[in-house]
């Protein structure tokens, strides 16, 4: 139990540090993850895995985005689809009905 609180401990401060990092800089950074499914863009996601157990995934139909993209941008751009830069695709699961 110890070692896990020891790890953790380590992960939050890291997360701390990253956090305080970013809020120094002039660059906008975002994290972009929409509710509206259908709206991902196929340029910014990795397909981790189906729901479509045992059946063809329905293929780049987005089913659940397991994690947001992280987008760079200048200013407001990162947020707003201007001169940004795709840092991480989205995690996403394909398939589903």
């Amino acid at each position: 139990m110890e070692d896990a609180r020891n790890m953790m401990e380590e992960i939050c401060e890291r997360a701390f540090n990253l956090a305080f990092l970013f809020r120094r800089t002039k660059t906008s950074y975002a994290w972009a993850q929409s509710s509206m499914l259908s709206a991902t863009d196929p340029s910014e996601i990795e397909i981790l895995g189906s729901l479509s157990e045992g059946k063809p995934a329905v293929p780049r139909k987005v089913a659940r985005i397991v994690f947001g993209s992280v987008i760079k941008g200048v200013g407001s751009a990162a947020s707003v689809g201007g001169d940004r830069i795709v840092l991480r695709k989205a995690d996403v699961l394909v398939g589903g009905d």
